[in-house]
């Protein structure tokens, strides 16, 4: 094996350590960014599904949701205003969410957790 040979060995061999190394700084980098991104909101939301007491829970996602309908959407009301509100912007997982939040309040059945816990993962597909 010549000089050169060596050379162009070693330099494709440092090239590729560079390249692996860079590679992990980067996936670590971008699991420290994720982590760093999470909004307040979202926060709140994820505690609010440890809340054991369900009129508590269904209180604060009330007070949370209207909160967050304001602040990234613009608009405020009842949840049947909203829900035809959110139909004509034609965004309709706000307007799914705003029509399961009036029917939590105003249907005779009885609200469990497990419907309170999916009110709350609606609501944090659409936190911005």
């Amino acid at each position: 094996m010549t000089w050169g040979e060596s050379f162009i060995y070693i330099a494709i061999s440092l090239a590729i350590i560079i390249i692996v190394i860079l590679t992990l700084i980067e996936v670590y980098l971008k699991r420290k960014q994720s982590k760093i991104e999470i909004s307040p909101n979202k926060k709140i939301l994820k505690n609010l599904q440890k809340e054991k007491n369900l009129q508590k829970k269904l209180d604060k996602l009330d007070d949370i949701a209207k909160k967050i309908l304001k602040e990234d959407y613009g608009i405020s009301g009842t949840y049947t205003e909203l829900t035809e509100e959110f139909k004509k912007r034609k965004n309709y997982k706000a307007a799914e969410f705003c029509q399961a939040m009036s029917l939590i309040y105003y249907s005779p059945e009885k609200v469990t957790p497990g419907r309170a816990n999916i009110l709350i993962e609606k609501l944090l597909g659409l936190v911005k």
